[in-house]
């Protein structure tokens, strides 16, 4: 008897682990299925600022123009090439890390560094690459799927350019519109993609290039997770 009661105890034992796993996997199914994003959106508050830590890689192409001054070719426009009126496309790459604070879930404040490596698309000896400074807001629309962010800023730049044997530095301002969406994979871990398009006027400090002047209208698409502190 005591071996059939042992037998019987253990088979309960068995059905109700069965029966509290089975449990559990439908409450993980449907985590999954309403979305882990949405969850943590509901249950992070509004009531207090949170502070967040982003890195990012950016694929970044557009136009580049250079001039010389008026003083020195009577108004003429230089491309980067040293001839001719026109503008050049450029492609390259950009790898930011960005310091934010959010307020009532609405509005985020950021600023932040940006390492820049650009090359011009026919002429692979011509390099433009150094920092960018930036500091902006944007607007958080929270969605079940991810959270819409529409911001703009001001950027600072310090770049370098060479010209096959020539090289300058040059320093700029100019301002940038973004839009993103970001993902909560926990409330600490955030996913992300943006767009961004920049608009940036640099000036030549020292060096011996063909121009004094460059206008950059580029576009930049990126992705990179941030950190929630």
């Amino acid at each position: 008897m005591g071996f059939y009661r042992l037998k019987g105890n253990a088979a309960a034992v068995v059905a109700t682990a069965f029966i509290a796993l089975m449990g559990s996997h439908q409450a993980f199914a449907q985590t999954l299925a309403s979305g882990n994003h949405n969850f943590v959106n509901t249950m992070r508050s509004g009531n207090v600022s949170h502070t967040f830590v982003s890195q990012s890689i950016d694929a970044e192409f557009g136009k580049f123009s250079g001039k010389v001054a008026p003083s020195r070719n009577a108004g003429v426009g230089l491309s980067l090439d040293g001839a001719g009126a026109s503008s050049d496309s450029w492609r390259g790459f950009g790898i930011g890390t960005n310091f934010g604070l959010e307020v009532m879930k609405f509005i985020q404040f950021t600023g932040g560094h940006t390492l820049v490596s650009l090359r011009r698309n026919d002429d692979g000896l011509q390099t433009l690459s150094g920092s960018r400074f930036n500091a902006g807001a944007r607007f958080v629309f929270m969605a079940p799927l991810a959270n819409l962010e529409l911001g703009g800023g001001i950027i600072a730049s310090k770049m370098d350019l060479v010209q096959r044997l020539d090289r300058a530095n040059y320093y700029g301002s100019g301002m940038y519109y973004s839009m993103g969406m970001n993902y909560f994979l926990t409330s600490q871990v955030s996913v992300f993609g943006s767009i961004k398009t920049v608009q940036e006027n640099l000036v030549k400090g020292s060096g011996n290039t063909s121009f004094d002047t460059i206008r950059n209208d580029s576009t930049t698409i990126g992705a990179g997770f941030s950190i929630w502190l």
